[in-house]
């Protein structure tokens, strides 16, 4: 199976389980990421730079990246980014 419909196959899952919509998740997390002052330290906006470099949102597409900033936000109970790193430690790709 190709990466990226690998990881929109998990993004469509983390979706559906959170109730929301994922262009919407998308757009906030471009507007966190493009904003000047934004924080990666927040879980939050280590959890979008993770789907950034995932998705090559802002960045170029780098799955390595990816995997460090999801951990980052896992490790501080990020839940969307908790969920992402077992999709992926199961594939065998985190």
């Amino acid at each position: 199976m190709r990466i990226a419909t690998l990881l929109a196959t998990l993004l469509g899952m983390l979706a559906s389980a959170a109730n929301a919509d994922l262009n919407a998740d998308f757009a906030t997390c471009r507007r966190q990421i493009l904003q000047i002052g934004s924080d990666p330290t927040v879980p939050d906006e280590q959890y979008c730079l993770g789907l950034s470099y995932a998705f090559a949102l802002n960045h170029r597409k780098d799955r390595a990246k990816a995997v460090v900033w999801f951990r980052k936000a896992a490790e501080r109970n990020h839940a969307g980014a908790q969920a992402v790193l077992g999709y992926l430690y199961e594939r065998g790709m985190g």
